[in-house]
């Protein structure tokens, strides 16, 4: 399996938003892809939050 390397943007942007790098990689390993615009990809994947 190919290692996911993750920016330090998106290092920082996991520390503001409360996710975890665990939840990043197997969103991107397990998660619905999909084409946006300028022939990006977007990968989503919902997750249980567990707090009000």
């Amino acid at each position: 399996m190919k290692p996911i390397r993750l920016t330090k943007h998106a290092l920082g942007y996991i520390a503001s938003r409360g996710f975890t790098v665990a939840e990043v990689e197997e969103s991107i390993r397990t998660g619905k892809w999909g084409a946006t615009e300028l022939g990006r990809l977007d990968c989503r994947k919902d997750f249980p939050f567990g707090r009000e």
